[in-house]
């Protein structure tokens, strides 16, 4: 009879350990269940951020756009009004290090000759951001005459 006493308390622990146990299981289960819970909510938000600063990307990335087309325009409007400078036969002086000679208004004709900073020419006409100069040469009398990129000269304003 003790056997069976001791028997029947042993399967009664192994009872109450099998649902503590299972109790703890599904406890952790349920808690591992949060924790999922709360991981997805935290990459949703996650997902709202990131989706929120790609907005204000695109919307900063719209701005330096428009910022940029604006610059573009004026930058566009400046050489034209400084092409607009040199009057018909004025005086001018390069402005650069060097400039080129083209045989037309256009940077797909540019000859080898130059001009050197100080040089000074004479301006016969302008065609879009391009002025028609002639250039004599100090030592040898030689002259040269060709278009120039106008953004390279200055006027030279008599006194």
């Amino acid at each position: 009879m003790n056997r069976k006493i001791i028997l029947a308390g042993s399967f009664a622990s192994l009872f109450l350990i099998t649902n503590c146990g299972g109790s703890t299981d599904a406890n952790s289960e349920i808690e591992k269940e949060k924790l999922k819970l709360k991981q997805a909510e935290l990459e949703l938000e996650k997902k709202k951020l990131e989706q929120k600063q790609e907005n204000i990307d695109t919307k900063e990335s719209e701005a330096a756009e428009v910022n940029t087309e604006e610059n573009r325009r004026k930058e566009v409007a400046e050489k034209a009004s400084k092409a607009n400078r040199f009057e018909a036969y004025s005086d001018a002086v390069v402005a650069v290090k060097k400039t080129y000679f083209y045989s037309m208004p256009d940077e797909k004709t540019k000859k080898g000759s130059f001009l050197i900073e100080n040089d000074r020419i004479t301006v016969e006409k302008t065609q879009r951001n391009f002025v028609y100069v002639t250039f004599t040469n100090e030592y040898n009398g030689k002259t040269t005459a060709g278009w120039i990129k106008s953004d390279d000269l200055e006027p030279i304003y008599a006194d």
